[in-house]
């Protein structure tokens, strides 16, 4: 290799690259996923740190009119990447990153995948080179383009930690690749270099040893750097050269909005399969008290596109108080046999989604605001979203028209869509082909009284973007964009969108016209050999949603025992300079005495070929408001209470809730896709959806139905959460195979 500060780095012979590059590749799906949604469909594309070449591929290939460059400082990468990865629209090049390689605005996106703590790693640890790749970056890049960075983080707290690893996995004595769990950690302790400790002899304490293991107190970031490197035994000499952890996550954040990038998405990543195959039961975390740690992060993404230096790139809350609601309607509701009282809040008009779509070249797309600011995401007082997600307040959601003449009839609103997609789109009624109805639901029924109905709008095929950018009254520009619907159910299974209305709309959309969902990217439920067909007593879809045309529940006057409170909350949006360009006044509520967390819970079982899942026939005060029926399928849902640490806390809740609740033991338990807001021009309230595997449910609440029945009837389900895990569900499990 020409550069010295990397060659430590060469993996050697042609067949270790092969080798390398097969393990490396398996995660290449999620690491495209996360930055597909925000790419655009024309221009240039660096993919720094391209390796194999595999992921400058697979975007070329998602990307027709892109023009993808891999960019590598090995030139062995490079010409690997070019024997095995071809395509009109995709060339190699050599280059170190962390210099400049791209004369000044030449990029529409540059993508940093598992690279970055290279660049600190092979230069000494020193961060300043992260500052100038940066500044460089930033420098390539045209204004509207994005800076994708996904890598490792830095545990938030900086704490001593109590780690317990086996001692019976391997030998005491010997090579990486054979010793046990516990003799690495002392192993890695010992030699591994880092910013801290650049002689190694990391400081650690062996608190006790048993015949099965060891458990040793050491600081939490060591202990995540040991983690996330503990399987790569093969290349572990070079492994232990690099120092994966360089920045918090507040770090990433502050030097993207340092450099007029508006943020629009920063989160940890919680890989499923690397936390059930590589670190449950085979490690175990401990607060200094031994209370029960969950894992850290496995990695890191955040996204951030270059604004001119007079646009917003934040949006934060300067206040907040309780008052008088004006805007928002508090309503005050009790049933007529508990006595339970309920708090519905609404806002005026019908909330309409407007879905222009078209199919170009044998793909799909639809239209949508690509980052319409929503402050009220980031009402959250002393609470935050529990799997530390931060959105800078900028997210993509639908074309949305308040409607507030709905009563005269499908006429008017049709005449309501062609005039806002005019003005908000620029897509003249001589350019639609046909406006269908499509699902109707509420976003979050059990205490919002919002109802959402979608109408899909057939256009031609345009021959450039929509790259209009309006000017509302009080809000910051935004552009209208055409999204690649594949691409955005993609992003959505791994967390990289947010606005839940979106999704639903494009599995909708999906299968009327018939068009596959692609592959399922997260980990898959695991299920066990044995049926549970002895102890499940499925009932049929009609007999299940008997009873939902009843009304439950009597209005009353105010009281003083009220769950939810309004909130005025002051808003403004920063430049990067932080000079304050607007302010919003807008009012959103939130429980008094619970998280903005909520956790939906899709229960799934299997009997002989066919899925059940569980749901739940409740009577909910916010559906009566609207429908005049107060019944409704829903999945389960509770919100978390105020003070979880995270989500390790959320599963060990869910694991009681069921439990307790529903009298079920879950067998298996992991995420249901991203995180979401649904409801975010009202509520801050974020959804975490997880699916869990039932095997022991002998004396249980849960009432079973064919989750073919539920599809199969899914124009009759109206709670926004149960479509969701429902469509969600349904891509998962048609993807395990028998």
């Amino acid at each position: 290799m020409e550069n010295v500060a990397y060659e430590k780095q060469n993996r050697g012979s042609q067949g270790e690259y092969e080798n390398y590059y097969a393990g490396m590749d398996k995660s290449m799906a999620q690491k495209v996923a996360l930055v597909t949604s925000y790419l655009a469909l024309r221009g240039r594309v660096a993919d720094m740190g391209s390796g194999s070449g595999k992921g400058s591929y697979d975007l070329a290939k998602l990307f027709p009119q892109l023009k993808i460059i891999g960019v590598d400082i090995n030139p062995e990468s490079v010409k690997y990447s070019g024997d095995n990865y071809k395509a009109k629209n995709l060339s190699f090049k050599k280059g170190d990153i962390a210099e400049k390689i791209f004369r000044r605005k030449y990029l529409d996106a540059i993508i940093n995948s598992s690279v970055l703590h290279h660049v600190t790693s092979f230069n000494d640890f020193d961060v300043q080179r992260i500052f100038k790749l940066l500044d460089s970056h930033v420098d390539e890049l045209c204004t509207g383009g994005i800076i994708a960075i996904r890598d490792f983080v830095i545990p938030k707290e900086d704490k001593n930690i109590l780690i317990e690893l086996p001692v019976n996995d391997g030998v005491q004595v010997g090579s990486p690749k054979d010793l046990s769990t516990a003799a690495l950690f002392e192993v890695f302790c010992r030699d591994f270099n880092c910013a801290n400790f650049p002689k190694g002899n990391l400081p650690y304490l062996l608190i006790k040893e048993t015949k099965k293991s060891k458990i040793f107190r050491v600081n939490n970031r060591l202990a995540t750097e040991f983690l996330l490197r503990k399987d790569y035994r093969e290349d572990w000499d070079v492994e232990m050269l690099e120092e994966y952890l360089y920045f918090t996550q507040m770090d990433f954040e502050r030097e993207m909005l340092r450099r007029s990038l508006r943020i629009l998405i920063s989160r940890p990543i919680y890989n499923e399969w690397i936390i059930r195959n590589r670190w449950n039961g085979k490690a175990h975390l401990f607060e200094i008290d031994k209370t029960p740690l969950g894992f850290p992060a496995t990695n890191y993404i955040i996204v951030g596109k270059k604004v001119p230096h007079d646009h917003g790139v934040v949006i934060r809350e300067k206040s907040a108080e309780v008052g008088v609601p004006k805007f928002l309607k508090i309503s005050h509701y009790q049933h007529k046999e508990t006595g339970q009282q309920w708090d519905v809040a609404s806002r005026p008009g019908e909330t309409i989604d407007v879905i222009p779509w078209f199919v170009r070249d044998g793909e799909l797309y639809i239209v949508a605001r690509s980052e319409f600011p929503r402050p009220i995401t980031q009402a959250r007082g002393i609470d935050r979203p529990i799997d530390g997600a931060f959105i800078s307040g900028y997210i993509p959601e639908p074309l949305t028209v308040v409607h507030l003449n709905s009563d005269n009839g499908k006429e008017s609103i049709e005449t309501t869509i062609r005039v806002a997609l005019k003005s908000r789109a620029n897509i003249s009624s001589k350019k639609i082909k046909k406006i269908e109805s499509g699902p109707e639901f509420f976003p979050s029924a059990g205490a919002t009284a919002e109802r959402v109905s979608t109408y899909y709008v057939e256009i031609e095929s345009p021959r450039k973007g929509f790259e209009k950018s309006v000017q509302y009254e009080t809000i910051s520009h935004h552009q209208a964009k055409e999204f690649n619907v594949n691409q955005l159910i993609r992003a959505y299974k791994v967390g990289g969108m947010v606005d839940v209305r979106l999704e639903i709309a494009a599995y909708e959309l999906l299968e009327r016209l018939g068009i596959n969902y692609g592959p399922w990217i997260e980990q898959a439920i695991s299920t066990p050999v044995q049926s549970s067909s002895d102890v499940m007593h499925p009932i049929m879809w009609n007999d299940f949603a008997k009873g939902i045309v009843e009304k439950k529940f009597s209005q009353i006057e105010a009281n003083n025992t009220s769950y939810l409170e309004v909130r005025q909350g002051l808003f403004a949006e920063y430049t990067s300079n932080f000079d304050e360009l607007r302010d919003w006044k807008l009012e959103y509520i939130i429980p008094k005495t619970k998280s903005i967390n909520t956790v939906t819970v899709l229960p799934v079982t299997k009997s002989e070929n066919e899925w059940y899942i569980a749901l739940e026939s409740q009577h909910l005060a916010p559906v009566q408001e609207l429908s005049g029926q107060s019944g409704i399928l829903t999945v389960p849902a509770w919100r978390l209470p105020l003070g979880m640490a995270g989500l390790g806390e959320a599963r060990t809740y869910i694991d009681n809730v069921m439990k307790d609740q529903a009298h079920a033991v879950v067998y298996d338990l992991l995420s249901l896709g991203g995180s979401y807001f649904p409801s975010p021009g009202i509520s801050p309230e974020y959804v975490l959806p997880f699916i869990a595997y039932i095997q022991d449910f002998s004396g249980s609440k849960l009432k079973w139905v064919s989750l073919k029945e539920v599809f199969n009837n899914r124009h009759l389900i109206c709670d926004g959460h149960l479509l969701v895990s429902m469509w969600r569900a349904i891509h998962m499990l048609s993807e395990i195979k028998e």
